[in-house]
């Protein structure tokens, strides 16, 4: 999926009335880039997304700021994240690392994250 598509799907998700079901999200190698992962971080941060437990965002081209946005939605209360894959992102650097910690710190579900090829 490129940047556009990325968007759709996750603005189509966020027009949800209820939550999803989906507990794993493999969107490795497609390009997010910076709106497809802010609109990512908006239907995370809209609680569509609660049961979801794995997300593999390898190699999806995230900008900083995406990765952030991201990050930040996902350390609100409630998410169930245990396994989340940032690897191959070198788009990534400080202001997602800081974010990434503010993640880690205020959820304790996480019990793996792979950041390998990042910044």
């Amino acid at each position: 999926l490129d940047e556009g598509a990325c968007v759709a799907l996750f603005e189509e998700l966020a027009r949800r009335s209820g939550p999803s079901a989906l507990r794993k999200l493999d969107l490795s190698w497609n390009r997010f880039g910076g709106r497809g992962g802010a609109a990512m971080a908006a239907a995370v941060q809209k609680g569509v997304l609660p049961l979801l437990a794995e997300l593999n965002l390898r190699g999806a081209n995230l900008t900083d700021e995406a990765g952030a946005a991201i990050a930040i939605a996902l350390a609100r209360a409630g998410a169930a994240v245990k396994i989340l894959n940032l690897a191959g992102n070198s788009g990534l650097s400080r202001q997602a690392a800081r974010a990434l910690g503010c993640l880690l710190a205020a959820n304790s579900s996480i019990q793996e994250l792979e950041l390998g090829g990042c910044r």
